[in-house]
């Protein structure tokens, strides 16, 4: 009923688009992925001593952070522009007007208003996709492909076990390193790769653009090469490749923020709608690529991730087309960066 992560995560990347500069946000992004990777790791030792005292235990820990995390949600401020807030409040009390003239609403006028409010206003974002964002409406679209093939990492375990008859405690080592490579990527690589295109005045967009286009080509990449490992190293390579392509999502949603430039929260919730329809159909559809693979036997075990593989090239051929003009306004956001990191230097 409260979405889940998907409603969490598109959450967390509105708020944080709505008060971060454009040349920064990406970034910004890769740090918040970083600090849940960092809280991942950590969980895991520790869900792993509180079931070895008592399972209960470990649901009742898990229901105490929640809350702490709800009541730490209240205290967070409002993030969106007091402009955006004005033009929604105006479209609540138009529709509201709407549906009775100058007579006080009762509680069902008031709930159907704001769903009718809010269904004309998703409606305007997609007639503004079609009509004058076409290139967001192709990012959109390619990274539904992305969501298909990155479920193919949740059966990572199992092939392992499927393919090289590892133990399931050997094959949890791969989860390991996903963590430790997506550590070094968020907090580090991402950073670091951000900071040197900037230098050398790489406009924010470009260099969102470019380093998607260089994730993409990382994960048709590591998705081959873990589908056709011939050993287990080899498929330790293949991880070890597929995880630094783990920043593309927020590349992108980064690139389509800039290009949006309004109507930041409804571009999430399509984002967020979009990730969970790849998962819904996705899963099932990999649980039968897998399964069959297995019936075929031999190098056909690997037939999800090499349909991953297929997907992210897919995604990588819409994103390939796509062309960017940085603003002025992105110019003045890169010099005001440029002059902040000199002071901290």
């Amino acid at each position: 009923m409260g979405g889940g992560e998907v409603t969490f995560l598109t959450v967390s990347y509105t708020m944080v688009a709505d008060v971060t500069e454009e040349a920064e946000r990406s970034m910004v992004f890769s740090l918040m992925n970083g600090g849940f990777t960092i809280v991942g790791m950590a969980s895991k030792p520790l869900t792993y001593l509180l079931l070895k005292r008592s399972p209960w235990l470990s649901i009742y820990a898990g229901l105490a952070v929640l809350a702490i995390a709800v009541v730490v949600s209240f205290c967070l401020p409002e993030t969106l522009q007091k402009e955006a807030v004005t033009n929604d409040a105006s479209e609540r009390s138009d529709s509201e007007e709407e549906v009775l003239e100058g007579q006080p609403l009762s509680s069902f006028q008031q709930a159907w208003a704001q769903i009718r409010a809010g269904a004309r206003q998703f409606l305007n974002f997609l007639h503004l996709l079609v009509a004058e964002e076409r290139q967001v409406g192709v990012l959109l679209l390619s990274l539904l492909f992305t969501t298909f093939g990155m479920d193919a990492a949740l059966m990572l375990i199992q092939y392992a076990h499927a393919r090289f008859g590892l133990g399931w405690g050997e094959a949890g080592i791969l989860s390991s390193i996903q963590d430790v490579v997506d550590l070094v990527l968020f907090t580090v690589l991402v950073p670091l790769a951000t900071r040197m295109l900037l230098h050398y005045r790489i406009g924010s967009r470009t260099k969102d653009l470019w380093l998607a286009r260089v994730s993409g080509i990382i994960q048709v990449l590591g998705s081959a090469i873990i589908g056709l490992a011939p050993t287990p190293a080899a498929l330790v390579a293949g991880v070890g490749i597929s995880g630094l392509a783990d920043s593309y999502g927020f590349f992108l949603r980064s690139l389509m923020t800039s290009l949006m430039g309004r109507d930041t929260g409804i571009l999430y919730t399509a984002i967020g709608l979009l990730s969970s329809l790849g998962i819904f159909i996705a899963n099932p559809l990999l649980s039968a690529l897998f399964r069959r693979g297995i019936d075929i036997g031999g190098p056909w075990v690997g037939l999800p991730f090499l349909a991953a593989a297929m997907l992210f090239a897919i995604a990588l051929s819409m994103i390939a087309f796509i062309r960017v003009d940085d603003s002025e306004d992105d110019d003045g956001s890169l010099r005001g960066h440029e002059d902040s990191v000199q002071h901290v230097e």
